[in-house]
């Protein structure tokens, strides 16, 4: 049997290496916004009593934040390994997905916010958890259809949201005669990006194949 070259795992490493350094820094810039000229007093006189619960939420959100990106070294190293089980990464993002709505619910709850409404903002959300709990049950052919159907559905609609966002950010610097930051250029960068990364994990979870050639085959 001729031995597979994984190429995916090259690409996808590439692509997150990217992601990263233009989401690290803008991650940065809004802790740094939101925070960055408020001492221990002011942010204590802002939220009282739920100081504790709110320093909590901020500082899970940070994690999560890193932990996605050590999800997607995960899946790079499953998948240059060409491990035949991935059980493993399939829960741990699975769970990593349940923690994100977790945290936006404690969020809501801790400002006695309308539950109901953040339900529906993160609708995105639950449909993923709903796509990775198609995994969980069992990783075969049937329910890999099914999760591809349903990231892809999510992912389609995000894009057209993102997209229509973005077209509203341009016209209303030009309404206004304003410019657009470095910032906003990093943001729409991250956008596209992250939506080419998701979309080319939905194909190889849909057929692996697509993304290997023989070992001895040349680089075009």
């Amino acid at each position: 049997m001729t031995k597979k070259y994984n190429v995916f795992a090259n690409v996808m490493l590439i692509l997150v290496a990217a992601n990263t350094i233009i989401s690290f820094p803008l991650y940065i810039i809004g802790i740094f916004r939101a925070f960055g000229d408020m001492d221990l007093m002011t942010f204590e006189s802002w939220y009282g009593d739920r100081m504790p619960l709110i320093i909590f939420i901020t500082v899970f959100r940070i994690i999560l934040s890193f932990a996605e990106l050590m999800i997607w070294g995960m899946w790079i190293y499953y998948i240059a390994r060409n491990k035949a089980s991935i059980r493993v990464p399939i829960m741990v993002t699975f769970i990593y997905y349940v923690a994100d709505i977790a945290c936006f619910i404690i969020n809501t709850k801790a400002w006695e916010g309308d539950l109901l409404q953040t339900i529906r903002q993160q609708l995105s959300t639950i449909f993923i958890i709903v796509a990775w709990l198609v995994l969980v049950l069992k990783d075969d052919a049937t329910h890999r259809i099914v999760f591809t159907i349903i990231r892809s559905l999510v992912l389609g609609i995000s894009l057209i949201l993102n997209v229509y966002h973005i077209v509203g950010v341009v016209i209303d610097r030009i309404k206004f005669g304003s410019v657009l930051y470095s910032t906003d250029y990093l943001n729409f960068a991250y956008i596209f990006l992250r939506a080419f990364v998701i979309a080319l994990f939905i194909i190889w979870m849909f057929n692996p194949k697509v993304f290997l050639r023989p070992s001895g085959q040349e680089e075009i």
